[in-house]
């Protein structure tokens, strides 16, 4: 029995010499080789300098502390926990990897990227990771922005997977972003694929995380951001897609002395990056509450994308009265710029349309709201096949920034107003239709618009203080047309002058056949119509009207009222031809006075036209020419003649003279009166010279006169004379030739021939 008590002491002190030994080389070696393995790990990851200190040891767990690693300890580790078994550790595997406490700093300064160690990982050796897990806690990555730091708190795991390969799942939060990354990571091969999900809840919050200078021209901007992304490739290779998504945002923002606000912004957009290139991307943006230099959009909306070179897009922009809205549009030279060379983007909608409601433009412009009312239907709209717009870069060497160019080859604009007043005047316009052809392009330097021959503008009725008319027709009352080259309008932007002009060629005025009345029962017009032309220029300075070619009037009866005497006329027809280039005038735009005038018109009546005055007088003119001719200028004046030349006429004339009546009637006669007007440079007391010719022509037909009984028949006459108006009494001058003359006085046989 003592014998056995013996052994089992001897058994059990030598076991506890055993376990004593053993726990003695646990001690002094297990935590050296753990070390070992965790810094061949390291080392094999890229991370060069690595220090590590044993803190605690367990039968399991190695403590380890102040671990630092990379150029300037830019990667630190507060406590390293290392997990294994005995099996594992035999094989230089560990279970798990604690990283407690972990942070690396990446810098950007300077336009550069430096991510310090972290441009080490995976620079290491092939085989199968040492390692079951690696688990980050209360760790964080330091970003380094031009000075300004922020940390982002960063946790999860990091799994073997076999054959070299790693799954990841790790969490970021800061500054009210959260960023979960997940995914594969293969560090024999450099494979990888890994998913990514976030969400920004107030983007407001980054900005007061940006470097002054950053945070000083970035816009303000406040919402939520959630957005996603995969990326996947290989060494040699990668792709990256990004999706992200934003709604009810709030931005303000300055670029180069331009101020941009919304109200709400709404964004989406996916994009695609292999190696670093943009392989494609789809976009929609809409804004609600648009400020942009003072100019109001109540609405803006893009949506476009681009896969490879080929991009495109539609636009829509809503205004308060007008909208615009562009289709089908697309993009070249994109990618170009993008990759940085300098190439020229053009930006082209094969279609688009535009629509403007002047009723509420009207209404919103303070300089036409009392001025201009307009009853308008529908909107006007104005559509065109192709706009295109370049963004062009600056030229080699150039100190100049990008510039841009729109041009509008062809659009058509078309409008309908039920009623158009200007209630200044009284005028009003009803039925005003425009259909307007038109061209222009833009720059930073210039505006340029031109109308197109052809562009015309027609009104149903037209309603005037001092005269009515009806239309007689289903043609339109007044039509406005652009003949010739149609109309171009320049308008440069900047400099300390306005250089605008404004050049229409051919101006067409038509107005169809309609009754002119005057007002209080003065007289009437009936079957008027006409066809005139002008050409009209301007510039800041002056404002000129031309006749570039002869215009036509005609009507088929017209009424004078004069007292309870009538003068009808009619029917007539003029033909007006200038004859010189200049048969126009020319007015000062700042005082609005007149500055030059010139005219040289040939009217020519074709007859027979008949003119008829209370109930006995008449006067019939188979046709005739009526000159005109003016010259005048401020500076030095000038005159005004006018002539008119009417061969052949035929005049009657009865009236009442006491208890007797005068009858007369000139049966062929030829007319010829002019008047000539001194027109002084200067404002003064006019002089006029008035002349007239009457001529009966020898052979013709005798001039008859009766009164109380007495007949008198002329033959031939001739009728001269003038008056001179001056500053003093007005002088007058005439001179009566008689021939052929027989009187004869029926009651007392008197007969006198010769």
């Amino acid at each position: 029995m003592k014998r056995a008590w013996k052994w089992g002491q001897r058994i059990l002190i030598a076991s506890a010499i055993v376990v004593g030994l053993a726990l003695v080389a646990w001690v002094t070696v297990v935590p050296g080789l753990v070390r070992r393995i965790a810094t061949a790990e390291l080392r094999r990851m890229g991370l060069r300098n690595v220090a590590l200190q044993i803190r605690g040891v367990s039968l399991r767990h190695v403590q380890m502390a102040n671990v630092a690693a990379g150029e300037s300890e830019r990667l630190r580790v507060g406590a390293v926990g290392v997990g294994f078994t005995i099996g594992g550790l035999l094989a230089g595997r560990l279970r798990v990897i604690e990283l407690t406490g972990l942070e690396t700093e990446i810098r950007f300064r300077d336009g550069k990227l430096d991510l310090g160690p972290l441009a080490e990982l995976g620079a290491g050796g092939e085989g199968e990771n040492p390692f079951t897990q690696v688990q980050l806690r209360s760790s964080a990555i330091l970003l380094d922005l031009e000075g300004q730091r922020l940390r982002i708190p960063i946790e999860g795991t990091v799994a073997d997977a076999g054959k070299g390969r790693l799954e990841l799942d790790l969490r970021a939060s800061a500054e009210g972003a959260d960023l979960r990354v997940r995914g594969t990571l293969n560090a024999n091969t450099s494979d990888f694929s890994l998913t990514l999900d976030g969400e920004v809840r107030e983007v407001a919050s980054w900005r007061a995380a940006l470097p002054p200078r950053w945070a000083h021209a970035a816009p303000h901007v406040s919402g939520p951001v959630d957005f996603k992304a995969s990326c996947y490739g290989g060494r040699d290779t990668w792709v990256l897609k990004a999706e992200a998504d934003a709604y009810a945002l709030k931005v303000a923002a300055a670029f180069s002395g331009h101020r941009f606000s919304a109200e709400q912004l709404d964004l989406s957009g996916k994009v695609t990056l292999r190696n670093g290139q943009l392989e494609g991307f789809t976009g929609n943006a809409s804004a609600f509450g648009l400020d942009i230099d003072g100019l109001r959009l109540t609405r803006a909306g893009v949506y476009g994308g681009m896969l490879g070179k080929e991009a495109g897009f539609e636009a829509q922009l809503r205004g308060d009265g007008w909208s615009l809205d562009a289709m089908m549009g697309g993009v070249t030279g994109l990618s170009e710029a993008l990759d940085g060379t300098p190439a020229e983007v053009a930006i082209e909608s094969a279609w688009w349309t535009c629509s403007l409601d002047p009723q509420r433009l009207v209404a919103i412009v303070p300089a036409l709201r009392d001025s201009l009312q307009i009853a308008s239907p529908k909107p006007a709209s104005i559509e065109g096949e192709k706009a295109v717009l370049r963004l062009i870069p600056p030229g080699t060497g150039s100190k100049t920034t990008w510039t841009w160019a729109l041009d509008v080859p062809k659009a058509e604009a078309a409008w309908r107003v039920a009623e158009l007043r200007l209630p200044a005047s009284a005028i009003e316009f009803r039925g005003v239709e425009a259909k307007l052809p038109a061209t222009f392009q833009v720059t930073p330097e210039q505006a340029t618009l031109r109308l197109a021959a052809g562009a015309r503008l027609t009104a149903s009725e037209a309603k005037l203080p001092w005269l009515e008319l009806r239309r007689t027709t289903q043609e339109p009352l007044l039509t406005l047309e652009l003949g010739g080259k149609g109309l171009e309008a320049n308008v440069p932007f900047g400099g300390e002058e306005p250089k605008w002009s404004l050049d229409i060629p051919e101006l067409v005025v038509k107005l169809a056949e309609a009754d002119l009345v005057l007002p209080d029962g003065l007289g009437k017009v009936e079957g008027y119509r006409g066809e005139f032309a002008f050409s009209i220029g301007a510039d800041p300075k002056q404002a000129w009207l031309v006749l570039p070619r002869p215009f036509v009037a005609s009507c088929r009866s017209a009424q004078a009222n004069l007292g309870s005497e009538a003068l009808r006329l009619g029917p007539l027809d003029l033909r007006c031809k200038p004859r010189e280039l200049a048969r126009g005038g020319g007015v000062e735009l700042d005082r609005m006075a007149p500055v030059w005038g010139q005219a040289d018109l040939n009217i020519q009546v074709s007859g027979p036209a008949s003119a008829s005055f209370g109930q006995g007088d008449s006067v019939t003119i188979p046709g005739g020419d009526i000159w005109v001719a003016a010259h005048w200028s401020r500076a030095d004046g000038g005159f005004l003649y006018a002539s008119l030349f009417s061969p052949g006429c035929e005049a009657g004339f009865e009236r009442k003279l006491g208890d007797h009546v005068f009858k007369a009637h000139w049966p062929e006669v030829d007319t010829m009166a002019y008047v000539l007007v001194p027109l002084p440079a200067q404002r003064k007391a006019r002089e006029a010279i008035l002349g007239g010719f009457l001529h009966t022509p020898r052979g013709g037909s005798p001039a008859t006169f009766s009164i109380a009984g007495a007949d008198a028949m002329v033959g031939e006459a001739d009728v001269k004379g003038k008056v001179i108006l001056g500053g003093g009494a007005p002088e007058v001058e005439a001179k009566v030739s008689l021939d052929k003359v027989a009187v004869t006085h029926k009651a007392s046989g008197l007969r006198v021939a010769g």
